[in-house]
């Protein structure tokens, strides 16, 4: 697959392209992976999600910044990203699925108590003073913010939303993932559409992995 330049933004700390349009809408979780593979296209993992986020807040450009915002500022239209991780209670403690559940791994330890609010935003982002596991979760160490953070929770998958009053990562609080949403769909890039039956603009994130001799390998929103 071809990229066009003009309808990415390229994370090279993530290795990934972030996509600029809206794709695979009104779908929930099982579906928007169904709709991403026929492309050979990806949902972003958290860590995925929270390495592009930094490089769109640092970047000194206005475009990267102007994704930024649309993400994670708090505004009266609900937008989420739907994110590659599904939660799996295993007779040993509970596992992080990625890769649309092909890839299993022992959950690492992480903040496992809701904070409604909250984390700092820019301490998940820099990841600083273990404030973030290797996958890309809230540590015990992070430091309190506005950001709402809903901890794992088995049979539940990952989201990042901002609404009228709040902005959050959650890993549970009984999101299902049969539950439609609208959203951004990536390509290593950032989409987003709007929901007419239930009046929600959401974003669903994709990515792209480009190997060196710049085959696309991933997408996100």
């Amino acid at each position: 697959m071809v990229i066009d330049k003009d309808d990415f933004i390229y994370i090279p700390t993530a290795k990934l392209w972030f996509a600029k349009k809206r794709t695979s809408l009104n779908r929930n979780w099982h579906g928007t992976w169904k709709a991403l593979l026929k492309k050979n296209l990806e949902m972003p993992t958290i860590e995925e999600f929270r390495v592009s986020l930094k490089y769109l807040r640092d970047s000194k450009e206005r475009e990267h910044n102007v994704l930024y915002e649309k993400i994670t500022k708090i505004r009266p239209i609900l937008k989420a990203n739907w994110l590659d991780a599904y939660f799996e209670e295993g007779s040993d403690g509970m596992y992080l699925l990625t890769k649309n559940k092909a890839k299993a791994e022992k959950l690492q330890d992480c903040l496992m108590r809701n904070k409604t609010p909250g984390i700092s935003l820019d301490d998940w982002l820099d990841g600083d003073n273990n404030s973030v596991t290797p996958q890309g979760i809230p540590s015990q160490n992070i430091s309190g913010g506005d950001l709402f953070y809903w901890a794992p929770v088995a049979g539940s998958v990952a989201r990042f939303a901002a609404d009228s009053g709040w902005a959050g990562l959650c890993c549970g609080g009984g999101l299902p993932a049969g539950l439609a949403i609208s959203g951004y769909s990536l390509s290593l890039t950032f989409l987003q559409r709007k929901s007419s039956k239930i009046n929600l603009e959401l974003n669903f994130l994709q990515l792209i992995r480009i190997r060196l001799n710049m085959k696309f390998l991933k997408t996100i929103k």
